[in-house]
């Protein structure tokens, strides 16, 4: 997809430039310092944002809106829990899962809220449907990244809860050194 001049790739080819990254190690290094070297490689995965931002942006009338906030977690849960599986199998053991900001919060989605519908944006200007969707994601990834810990022992997997942080800032900005001062014409 590319939108703006921006590229996203989906996970299976990020997956795949991984596979063939790895391949490219064990022909210019041996074969066990290829393994030496991704066992001790941090792997970092970032999905699902495009999907909630295709979800609410792009599509207003997708049917998937008609689904619940669980259902589509799910479907998106399960495809990053098979990346993380995908690159264990390739002998990963330490992998970083960023989970999904507040994209209720987002100025874009909080403005096309404001055009279409009234009343959904709560007192910081967030759009809680909205987050309450990504929170589904987040909780959702989180007890699956605690699952594999407890499968793979010899692994080391994190959930990073960007949201939280985020959301935090947007709640306390003058406690993070962020003043806004009133737009001036």
């Amino acid at each position: 997809m590319n939108q703006g001049g921006f590229s996203h790739q989906s996970l299976n080819q990020q997956l795949r430039q991984v596979s063939e990254s790895m391949q490219l190690l064990q022909l210019q290094l041996s074969e066990k310092t290829a393994l030496e070297f991704t066992k001790s490689s941090i792997f970092f995965l970032s999905f699902g944002k495009e999907d909630y931002i295709d979800l609410f942006l792009h599509n207003s009338s997708n049917p998937m809106l008609n689904q619940s906030a669980q259902y589509f977690a799910t479907i998106l849960v399960n495809q990053m829990t098979n990346a993380m599986r995908y690159l264990y199998d390739a002998n990963a053991r330490k992998i970083i899962c960023l989970g999904v900001l507040p994209l209720g919060c987002t100025p874009r989605i909080a403005w096309e809220t404001n055009q279409t519908s009234n009343g959904d944006i709560n007192g910081n200007g967030c759009v809680d449907n909205v987050n309450n969707w990504v929170l589904e994601y987040n909780r959702l990834l989180g007890e699956h990244i605690v699952q594999l810990n407890a499968e793979f022992s010899d692994a080391h997997i994190v959930f990073c809860d960007v949201y939280s942080g985020i959301l935090e800032i947007i709640n306390r900005p003058r406690f993070y050194g962020m003043f806004f001062s009133p737009v001036q014409n």
